[in-house]
């Protein structure tokens, strides 16, 4: 379990950035297989025009960045 999570939320006028790091056991990137979790959260950012980057390490804990456009009004 993480002792710390941090989220940073920011709009540059163009896009949504949410950024999430935690200082967990975390993981090696061969272990995120195809399915829902982590990857799911890729192809559904993708299915919106946006990126998903998931970055982790065992013993390094894991950050998560999501970069989502902003819609027209």
């Amino acid at each position: 379990m993480p002792k710390s999570i941090q989220t940073r939320l920011r709009v540059d006028g163009a896009a949504l950035h949410l950024e999430m790091t935690d200082d967990g056991r975390g993981f090696s990137m061969e272990q995120i297989a195809v399915g829902r979790g982590l990857p799911g959260m890729r192809a559904r950012a993708a299915a919106l025009g946006g990126r998903c980057e998931i970055d982790g390490a065992p013993g390094g804990g894991t950050r998560v960045r999501l970069v989502l456009p902003m819609g027209s009004s």
